[in-house]
C-alpha cells in the first residue's frame, strides 16, 4: 500500500512538472512554493529561483488588482470557473499574456494557497492586435478613398452634368428653340430631365460617400439629415435627441459616430419593419454615447462578435471595428418582436478634439 502511494505521488509529480501548461502554486501571501517546467520557460525564472519570488514580481498595477479580485472571490467561497486573462512581466522584460484558471487550495477545510494553471496566449494576442491594426488601416484607407471619389464626383462629373442641363435647356427655351419641331423639343426636354435625375442621384451618392454636412456643420446636423432621409424614403418616424453638456469631438470621432448611425439606420430601413426610431446623442463627463433604438421585429444577436461575419452580418462587424478604432464599446441588444438597440460609447479622452471649447446644451432635442 505504501509502495502504491509512493508510485501515485511520483506519477502526479511527473504530471505536474511536465504539463504543457504553466502551473504555479503560492501561499496566501503570494510566495511561490511550487512551479513546473512550463512556468519556468514562460517566466524566464528557473524553478529554484521562483521559490524565492512573490507573485507581485510578475504583475503590474492592473494585473495585481485583477489577482486580488480573484483571490477575494475564492476566499469568499465564490468559485472562479471561467478563465481570465492576466498579463505578466518575464525575467527578460517582455510582456506575456496568459489565460488563467485559479483554484483555492485547502487543508482540513482551511485555505492555505492558490494554484494557477496558465496557457500562454501572447502570440494569439499579437495576431489579434495585428489583425486589428490591419482592419483599422483598411477603414482609414476606405474613408480616404470615399472622400476622394466624392470630391471628384462633385467637382467634375456633377458640374459637367449641370452644364449639360443648362445647354439642353437653352436649346429648347432660347431663340433657336422656336425652330425645333415639337418631337425634337420633347426629346430634348426628356434628355434634360434625365440629366437632372442623374445629377440628383450623384448628389445622393456623394453625400453617402462623404457627407459635406458632417464636415461643414457637425455631427448633430448630419444625424438629423440621416433621420430626415429615413422619414422621407421609408416613412419611418425618426427623431434625433441631444442631451448633456457637449464638447467638441475630433474629426475621427464624428466620422465614426456618423458611419455607425448611417449603417444602423440603413439596416432599420431595409430589415427592421419598424415604424419608429430614435437616435440619441449623450455627452457624459467621461464619455459620449450614441444610441439608435427601433420598434421593429428584432433578430437573434450572435453570442460573439466573431459570429457576425459567419452569420452574414458584416455591417455589424464593421460597426464594432469602427468603435475599436477609438477604444470604444459597441453593443447590440435585440429580441425577436421587441426591436433593436445599437449602442456606441467612446471615452472622452479618445473622442474629444485637441482644442476643446465646451458649451452647455442640456436636454435639447432636434429633428430635421
Amino acid at each position: 500500500m505504501v509502495y502504491l502511494q509512493r508510485l501515485t505521488d511520483q506519477y502526479y509529480r511527473e504530471l505536474f512538472e511536465n504539463a504543457s501548461e504553466a502551473i504555479w502554486i503560492h501561499d496566501l501571501d503570494g510566495k511561490v512554493i511550487a512551479a513546473n517546467k512550463a512556468a519556468e520557460k514562460l517566466s524566464g525564472y528557473s524553478m529554484a529561483e521562483q521559490y524565492d519570488l512573490n507573485v507581485e514580481r510578475f504583475l503590474d498595477e492592473d494585473g495585481l488588482a485583477r489577482a486580488k479580485e480573484v483571490k477575494q472571490r475564492l476566499l469568499n467561497g465564490e468559485p472562479v470557473r471561467e478563465r481570465y486573462t492576466q498579463q505578466i512581466m518575464t525575467r527578460h522584460g517582455t510582456e506575456a499574456f496568459l489565460e488563467m484558471a485559479t483554484n483555492l487550495i485547502t487543508i482540513d477545510g482551511k485555505p492555505v494557497g492558490f494554484q494557477h494553471i496558465a496557457r500562454d496566449v501572447t502570440n494569439e494576442r499579437k495576431m489579434r492586435a495585428n489583425l486589428h491594426y490591419y482592419l483599422q488601416t483598411i477603414l482609414r484607407a476606405q474613408e480616404d478613398e470615399r472622400k476622394r471619389i466624392a470630391r471628384e464626383l462633385h467637382d467634375d462629373t456633377v458640374q459637367s452634368l449641370l452644364l449639360l442641363t443648362r445647354r439642353l435647356d437653352s436649346l429648347t427655351s432660347g431663340p433657336n428653340g422656336k425652330k425645333l419641331s415639337n418631337s425634337v423639343r420633347k426629346e430634348l426636354d426628356e434628355l434634360n430631365d434625365l440629366a437632372v435625375q442623374i445629377c440628383e442621384g450623384l448628389w445622393r451618392y456623394t453625400r453617402d460617400l462623404r457627407p459635406r454636412i458632417l464636415d461643414d456643420m457637425g455631427l448633430l446636423p448630419a444625424l438629423e439629415h440621416l433621420a430626415g432621409e429615413l422619414r422621407q424614403q421609408k416613412g419611418i418616424d425618426a427623431r434625433v435627441e441631444l442631451s448633456g453638456s457637449s464638447f467638441d469631438l475630433s474629426d475621427e470621432a464624428r466620422l465614426i459616430m456618423f458611419r455607425i448611425a448611417q449603417e444602423a439606420l440603413t439596416n432599420v430601413g431595409k430589415h427592421s419593419e419598424a415604424s419608429d426610431v430614435s437616435v440619441k446623442l449623450e455627452f457624459k463627463d467621461n464619455l459620449v454615447r450614441l444610441t439608435i433604438s427601433d420598434n421593429g421585429k428584432g433578430f437573434v444577436v450572435p453570442q460573439r462578435i466573431g459570429d457576425f461575419a459567419g452569420s452574414g452580418q458584416l455591417g455589424l462587424l464593421g460597426m464594432y471595428e469602427r468603435a475599436r478604432f477609438l477604444c470604444g464599446k459597441f453593443k447590440v441588444q435585440s429580441e425577436l418582436g421587441h426591436g433593436t438597440k445599437v449602442i456606441l460609447e467612446l471615452p472622452r479622452s479618445k473622442a474629444v478634439a485637441k482644442t476643446v471649447q465646451s458649451h452647455s446644451q442640456s436636454g435639447t432635442s432636434a429633428s430635421s
